[in-house]
């Protein structure tokens, strides 16, 4: 596995962790909930 050589140096990924990305995804979310209490399929549905 690539953890276990000497050279590598692993981080964890948060490159998409902005101010910007964590507004819309409560947005998002807020919508979800707003389409499910409505009868409406949520546009971001996981499962």
């Amino acid at each position: 596995p690539l953890k276990e050589l000497d050279n590598m140096i692993m981080t964890p990924h948060i490159g998409a962790y902005t101010e910007e990305a964590i507004e819309n995804m409560s947005i998002q979310a807020a919508q979800n909930l707003i389409d499910v209490l409505e009868g409406r399929e949520p546009q971001n549905r996981v499962n």
